[in-house]
């Protein structure tokens, strides 16, 4: 105790430095979306529905912007805006309904050229989890899409309830596409 009233300013940078460190850690881990499945369940669940995938046609986008083919600044907007009906969020501007189509397209579209996506694993594990109705991690799902979209306002902040969801739904209906 008498060695920090001596040293008065090294002990404060060091009392800095910490808090420092601390936020710093703390931002990392939350930019940083590891997988919450292994490749090996995200396969499975792909390979699992290869009948539903083989019915559909790329040609045919079911969202209402973008074409045939898409890119990755497109596949973002899309995941992005289907997360928006799973999460709170202080802004939602993009709003795109969450369907077994969509979500079946966007997998088939990034298995017919993985190397077009650079954060294709990424993008399946969310997608095979959707698929299975498992929006347990979509706030982590959004948050994750956001930051690669370098998002500064709308971080997700938890999970809407049902009824908070339909409510969404409801609310939102003239701007979902």
């Amino acid at each position: 105790m008498k060695w920090m009233k001596q040293h008065k300013f090294l002990t404060g940078a060091i009392f800095l430095l910490l808090c420092c460190a601390g936020i710093v850690f703390y931002i990392f881990t939350e930019m940083i979306h590891t997988p919450v499945q292994s490749s090996e369940e995200v396969n499975k669940t792909i390979n699992e529905s290869s009948g539903k995938l083989a019915e559909i046609d790329l040609s045919n986008n079911p969202f209402p912007t973008g074409g045939a083919t898409i890119t990755e600044d497109q596949l973002q907007k899309y995941l992005h805006g289907m997360s928006h009906q799973k999460v709170e969020a202080e802004d939602k501007w993009v709003h795109f309904e969450i369907t077994e189509e969509r979500i079946l397209y966007l997998i088939k579209q990034i298995e017919s050229d993985k190397k077009a996506f650079d954060n294709s694993d990424l993008y399946l594990d969310i997608l095979s989890r959707w698929l299975e109705n498992d929006y347990s991690e979509a706030d982590r799902d959004h948050n994750a899409i956001w930051s690669l979209q370098g998002g500064t306002i709308g971080k997700a902040t938890g999970l809407l309830s049902e009824e908070e969801e339909l409510k969404y739904l409801e609310e939102n209906r003239s701007k979902i596409k």
